[in-house]
């Protein structure tokens, strides 16, 4: 048995040195390889089992004879000899190191694939030229060819966040290809001068460091789209991916473009910020750019886009907004109706303005394009429609291709916060922190979201919340921290931190806050009603007028719930939280609307109608992202609703 193994194990590795070094030069899939390697894997158990059953003498192959015990024959069953279990535990064992040393097989992620022939990741091209603040311009030309590359669907294309971290970066090309999960490097430069640009590319095989292709283009600025598709073409072509009609005929469509339009439509390229300014400043850039190429598909989808993104976070929400939104949508769609990435704006138009996620995920699906952008829509998508699973694997699929972007781990932590599976969360988001350690957003997730309101752990949110403030700068979180002082009962500390926040007011994409509403709050928390009467009048009176102004915005209606409340007012307190339930149910939205809910059953805990807010307690414990038992165990304002057996056996769990 040990003589057939053994050789079993020789022969089995020179099979995987061949599959190694052989496949990958006549283009063989990795598909191929793995399979060919779980096989021999799965072999093993069974080369045993017949060499431990059967003997090759010269008569060819014959039953082993039975092992004595002493002078007779063994005669125990198969599972009561110690042999036995070592025979089964090795091969277990053996199978297992196999099954996982084999990367992904069947789709299960087991180990990351470095190795496969059609992948590829472009570094940021070196800027050339003279003038010193042309990098914008070589980043640019950077995302261009990704994004021509992206659209070859047989290929791999690593995403421009996570390849822009290696900008000037002295990392050798294998060792970079490795964390990217890529088989090939594409590198170049971009040299500009006056109206014309001469771009040179190389595409290297990482693993052995063989040049498989270089190019050098010299060419107009006009040229540009015309020098990005030849070049996405040959690479294609030079890593064996075969071009769908499609998909050559849209790279056959570059036109010329005016060389002030794209050097505009370059400037305006801010990532994904939230900041108003910045996107104020970005769509200028945009005006600019359409003025010298008034039929800029490009320019005008990002008008679209960047009008929609403001109006989503709540920046601003006024009909002017919403209009420009729909007139750059239209003009898009007059122009290109058959664009994907026209297709794919329009179904962030029905996400962000109408939450019609079906139609924005059937518009996806048409558009199907297989970017990381693209696979992350459709996880933000398929979190509101309450399918959660779905899009945590949509998100992975986004890592995958863009492995050192922060936002995706920081909205996969929140994702499984949301459902509770906090192990995940606290390890996703340490990833995040890891990538990007002054992201606001993804401290907060694992301080606020994670540690206060999920687990209920008050030094370990206070320790994050100083952990934050540490990368993010001090003061930044104070908002925030008032709430842990509420919950520690600390009302002074609360009291000092909200004197020393600047600002009058918050405004977040999910809630609003006023110095007044949380002055007037504290008070009340404290017992001293009579000092948070003037504070919670002025904020009446400010959410009177947001109502307003903004009357379909559930934010309002919330924070007017809660004034209400703790001015006394107990009927209109419940028909503001009412109004925002019905202005953003849970069965339209499982994302946002959990949150309208959680504040009925805290209006209703503050009025005094407890029985009723045990039932929403009870209800939203029944539904992912309903609420976090921290919350439910350390808020004051559910201090006798927690005496309800419900709640004590909904906390017990």
């Amino acid at each position: 048995v040990y003589r057939t193994a053994a050789a079993y194990a020789v022969v089995a590795f020179v099979i995987m040195q061949i599959i190694e070094i052989v496949f990958p030069m006549f283009g063989i899939p990795d598909w191929a390889g793995r399979m060919v390697i779980i096989i021999l894997f799965l072999g093993i158990p069974i080369t045993i089992v017949f060499s431990w059953m059967y003997d090759v003498g010269e008569k060819g192959m014959v039953r082993s004879k039975p092992m004595m015990v002493g002078e007779d024959e063994d005669s125990r069953g198969f599972l009561a000899r110690k042999r036995s279990w070592f025979l089964v535990g090795g091969s277990v064992l053996i199978i297992l190191l196999g099954y996982r040393s084999a990367g992904t097989v069947f789709g299960y992620k087991l180990g990351k694939i470095t190795d496969n022939r059609q992948s590829i990741a472009v570094l940021p091209f070196d800027n050339m030229s003279e003038g010193e603040n042309d990098d914008y311009f070589s980043d640019g030309i950077t995302e261009d060819i990704i994004s021509y590359l992206s659209k070859v669907k047989g290929l791999k294309v690593i995403s421009r966040t996570s390849v822009m971290q290696y900008k000037d970066s002295k990392m050798n090309i294998r060792d970079i290809a490795k964390e990217l999960g890529v088989a090939n490097i594409l590198e170049g430069s971009v040299r500009r001068a006056g109206d014309q640009v001469r771009i040179t590319g190389q595409l290297i095989d990482a693993k052995t460091d063989a040049h498989l292709w270089a190019d050098i283009y010299d060419r107009k600025i006009s040229d540009i789209f015309k020098v990005q598709s030849e070049v996405a073409k040959s690479i294609a072509s030079t890593l064996g991916a075969e071009l769908t009609s499609d998909e050559a005929k849209e790279l056959a469509s570059a036109k010329e473009i005016d060389p002030m339009a794209y050097d505009y439509y370059l400037r305006s390229d801010i990532g994904g910020s939230s900041n108003k300014d910045e996107i104020e400043q970005s769509i200028r850039y945009l005006e600019k750019a359409l003025e010298y190429e008034p039929e800029y598909i490009d320019a005008i989808t990002a008008l679209a886009s960047w009008h929609g993104w403001m109006y989503f976070l709540g920046l601003d929400r006024t009909d002017s907004r919403l209009e420009k939104n729909k007139k750059y949508l239209e003009m898009a769609k007059s122009m290109a109706p058959d664009d994907p990435l026209v297709i794919e704006e329009e179904g962030l138009y029905y996400y962000r303005i109408f939450r019609d996620y079906n139609k924005a995920f059937e518009l996806y699906d048409k558009a199907n394009l297989k970017s990381a952008g693209s696979f992350s829509r459709r996880a933000w998508v398929l979190r509101r429609l309450g399918q959660w699973e779905e899009c945590i694997a949509y998100i992975w699929k986004a890592i995958d291709l863009n492995p050192k972007q922060a936002y995706y781990y920081r909205e996969l932590g929140g994702t499984y916060n949301a459902i509770h599976n906090y192990d995940k969360a606290l390890e996703v988001l340490n990833t995040s922190i890891e990538l990007a350690p002054n992201d606001y957003e993804t401290h907060l997730n694992k301080a606020d979201w994670l540690y206060l309101r999920g687990l209920g752990d008050l030094k370990k949110a206070y320790n994050a919340f100083k952990d934050a403030e540490e990368q993010v700068g001090r003061g930044k979180y104070a908002w925030q921290l008032i709430n842990v002082d509420i919950y520690a009962g600390d009302y002074k500390k609360a009291h000092e931190r909200l004197s020393s926040i600047p600002d009058e007011e918050l405004v977040w994409q999910w809630y609003l806050l006023s110095k007044n509403m949380v002055r007037g709050q504290l008070y009340y928390d404290e017992g001293k009603f009579e000092e948070a009467r003037p504070y919670l009048l002025k904020a009446e009176l400010k959410y009177e007028n947001w109502i307003n102004d903004e009357p379909n915005d559930a934010r309002g209606f919330v924070a007017m719930s809660k004034v209400k409340a703790w001015l006394g007012k107990k009927s209109e307190a419940v028909k503001y939280a009412r109004k925002a339930t019905s202005i953003l149910p849970i069965h339209k939205d499982y994302l946002s609307g959990p949150s309208y809910l959680r504040n009925l059953a805290y209006i209703y805990a503050i009025v005094g109608e407890n029985e009723l807010a045990t039932k929403e307690l009870e209800y939203l414990s029944t539904v992912k992202n309903g609420i976090g038992m921290g919350t439910l165990r350390l808020d004051p304002v559910f201090e006798e609703v927690r005496k309800d057996p419900r709640i004590i056996a909904l906390l017990k769990k």
